[in-house]
């Protein structure tokens, strides 16, 4: 895999969740080896914390982060955490204002589908522009009047997981993540 195929990889994948791909190195290298065995999320994500700018602080929610909401243990969106703009989305045909997107259902574990969540894509309202926000509106309402509200940051737990990797990496040695 080339160097730019590593970036892109990291862009869409590790760097995507984590939100690294967004935090801005203000011109800190980001040395790999000089050879196609390298690891480059690890070395992007090791000269964002040499870096120590404001732009990543190790344990802290930043701007913009990927979170999941669960309403009622029953409909999860996802949303960002602290989002400089709020903007209207596009949402099948319509255009509606920001807000949380719905991600998926927990079913209960007595569900006789015997499935333990159903996308929302596989909902078929989610195509349908007649019905598209009818199901918006449906995740939005549960969690506007849900009585609990679980919320995971995901970005951040992402971050924690590689700082944490990263640290016992310098301890001991080893890749961040296994090569396919």
């Amino acid at each position: 895999m080339s160097k730019e195929t590593r970036i892109l990889h990291t862009k869409w994948g590790f760097g995507l969740v984590s939100r690294l791909w967004n935090i801005r190195t203000h011109g800190a290298e980001v040395w790999t080896p000089e050879t196609d065995e390298f690891d480059y999320d690890f070395w992007l994500h090791h000269a964002l914390r040499l870096n120590r700018s404001k732009n990543y602080s190790v344990g802290h929610a930043q701007t913009e982060d990927m979170v999941i909401l669960v309403a009622d243990g029953q409909y999860a969106m996802l949303d960002m955490h602290n989002p400089k703009h709020r903007l209207n989305m596009v949402w099948g045909s319509h255009t509606v204002p920001g807000g949380p997107e719905p991600f998926c259902r927990l079913l209960s574990k007595n569900d006789p589908s015997g499935r333990l969540i159903i996308a929302a894509d596989e909902d078929p309202r989610a195509f349908d522009n007649d019905r598209s926000l009818e199901m918006l509106n449906e995740y939005r309402d549960a969690l506007y009047n849900a009585l609990g509200v679980l919320r995971i940051n995901i970005s951040l737990a992402t971050r924690n997981c590689a700082d944490r990797i990263h640290d016992l990496r310098f301890e001991k040695g080893g890749q961040i993540f296994q090569q396919s």
